[in-house]
């Protein structure tokens, strides 16, 4: 398949360029390198990127992920921010150094995945399976690890400062985290303004149908 004039496909050289507000549905591009290429506000749909390298890649704010495969993918640092990734599978992924600012990542598969020292501040892990990953020197500060799964996760360094978690939270045995936080932090004003934009637009799909 082809979009922006480029061929998708296994293993293609895509590197630097720019699919920003792009639709891309069931693309196979495993082993690809998409290393300092532009996914900003980019819809992927089915897409395989398993193997993909995406060193220093920007997804910020990428639109939505859904049924989405990054297993084994080459995040490092990759810009994150604000990327909807949803029940994403991205077990073993490489995320060193990336930023994960405000990132939902809510019931991804993050197993055995490296977040060292990577920027994380407002994620949503709530119900994310992170077994065996790890989070040496990552920010976690008011991130949400409701219902997440950190079995065996390694936490050395990690800033955990003002976290929210609840019962079903699994944490690593023996670790002690800090008390819970309820309450959230400000979220940066592009995330307030996408979220604003996302209930209006709502508010009048629902007044047509009514």
């Amino acid at each position: 398949m082809k979009v922006g004039g480029y061929v998708l496909e296994a293993g293609a050289d895509l590197q630097g360029v720019d699919f920003s507000y792009k639709h891309i549905n069931s693309a196979d591009l495993r082993g690809a390198n998409l290393s300092g290429a532009r996914l900003h506000c980019t819809n992927l749909v089915g897409c395989d990127l398993r193997g993909a390298n995406l060193t220093g890649a920007n997804l910020s704010q990428l639109a939505k992920a859904w049924n989405c495969y990054l297993d084994d993918a080459d995040l490092s640092h990759s810009d994150l921010s604000g990327a909807s990734l949803f029940s994403v599978h991205m077990s073993g992924a490489n995320l060193q150094a990336a930023d994960l600012s405000y990132a939902n990542l809510s019931g991804a598969r993050l197993q055995r995945s490296r977040f060292q020292n990577s920027r994380m501040t407002g994620v949503d892990l709530s119900g994310a399976n992170l077994e065996l990953a790890d989070m040496s020197g990552a920010h976690l500060n008011a991130a949400n690890l409701n219902g997440a799964y950190l079995k065996g996760a390694i936490l050395n360094g990690t800033n955990i400062h003002g976290v929210r978690y609840d019962d079903e939270t699994v944490w690593p045995h023996g670790f002690a985290p800090p008390p819970s936080k309820e309450l959230e932090p400000p979220a940066p004003s592009w995330w307030q303004e996408a979220i604003g934009r996302s209930k209006e637009s709502f508010k009048i799909s629902y007044r047509k149908k009514g």
